[in-house]
C-alpha cells in the first residue's frame, strides 16, 4: 500500500487538452525549398536550354559535341587544373593551419595570419587576375614571368594564392579540436608521434581535411569553354566559377 501511495504521489498530473503533433520532417521544409529554389531550379533550367537551339526548339546535336577532341581536352584539361590545385592548395593550407594552431592561441601572429588568410581567401576573379598581370605579366611591373601562362603548373600557382588561405580558415577550427590530452595519453600508453596521427589525429582530422579539400575543387574549378577558332578564355584571368567571363587570349 504504501508503495502505490508513492506511486499516485509522485505521478505527473495531466495536462489539459491534447497537444498537436507534427510530423518530424516538417523542420526541413525550409532547408528543402532554399534547395529546390537556388540550385534544383538553375540547374534545371541550365539542363533544359542545352538541350535547346538559339530559337528554342529541342535539339540534341549539343550531345554529340562531347565526342570532340577539342572539347574533350577542355574537360580534362579543367579536371588536371582541379586536381593538382586542390590537392596542393588543401595539403599546404592544411601544414600552415596546424603552424598557426601550434603557436599562441591569443597571439599576435595568429590574429594577424587569420586577418590576412580571410582577405586572401576572398581575393580572387577579376581582381586577382588584373593583379598578376600588373605585377608579374606580360606588362609587369616587377618582371615578366615564362611561367604565367603555362598550364597547368602556372595558372596552379595563381588558384594557389587564394587556395592556401581558404584551407587554413576551414581546416583550423578542426586542428583546434584536438585536445592535448589525447596525445598526452597516447604517449603514456607508449605510441609514437607516428602511431597518434595515424590511428588518432589522422581518423579525426579526415574529413575536414577531406571537406576542404573537396571545397577547394568543388567552386573553383570548373570546365573551361572554347571562345572561338583557335582561342580560348584563360583560366588565369579568374575563378572557374566565372570563366565564362574570363578575357580572350590567343590560343
Amino acid at each position: 500500500m504504501a508503495v502505490a501511495a508513492t506511486t499516485e504521489t509522485g505521478a505527473r498530473p495531466s495536462r489539459a487538452g491534447r497537444r498537436l503533433s507534427a510530423p518530424s520532417w516538417v523542420g526541413t521544409v525550409p532547408f528543402l525549398g532554399y534547395v529546390a529554389i537556388f540550385l534544383l531550379w538553375p540547374t534545371g533550367i541550365v539542363v533544359v536550354d542545352a538541350l535547346k537551339n538559339p530559337n528554342g526548339a529541342w535539339a540534341f546535336s549539343n550531345i554529340t559535341e562531347l565526342g570532340n577532341p577539342l572539347v574533350r581536352g577542355y574537360f580534362i584539361g579543367s579536371f588536371k587544373l582541379c586536381l593538382i590545385s586542390s590537392l596542393l592548395g588543401a595539403v599546404f593550407g592544411a601544414i600552415l593551419a596546424y603552424a598557426v594552431a601550434s603557436g599562441d592561441p591569443d597571439g599576435t601572429v595568429r590574429r594577424l595570419y587569420l586577418a590576412v588568410s580571410g582577405v586572401l581567401a576572398q581575393f580572387g576573379g577579376v581582381t586577382l587576375a588584373f593583379a598578376f598581370l600588373v605585377v608579374i605579366g606580360p606588362v609587369g611591373l616587377l618582371f615578366h614571368a615564362s611561367w604565367f601562362y603555362s598550364f597547368p603548373w602556372g595558372i596552379t600557382v595563381i588558384y594557389a594564392y587564394f587556395q592556401i588561405p581558404l584551407m587554413v580558415l576551414v581546416f583550423l577550427p578542426a586542428i583546434d579540436g584536438l585536445k592535448v590530452q589525447w596525445r598526452e595519453a597516447s604517449e603514456n600508453l607508449g605510441a609514437s608521434a607516428w602511431q597518434y596521427w595515424r590511428h588518432v589525429g589522422g581518423p579525426l582530422l579526415a574529413p575536414a581535411f577531406l571537406g576542404g579539400t573537396l571545397l577547394l575543387s568543388r567552386t573553383r574549378c570548373r570546365p573551361l569553354r572554347p571562345s572561338g577558332p583557335g582561342r580560348t578564355r584563360s583560366p588565369t584571368s579568374c575563378r572557374s566559377r566565372s570563366v565564362s567571363r574570363c578575357p580572350v587570349r590567343s590560343g
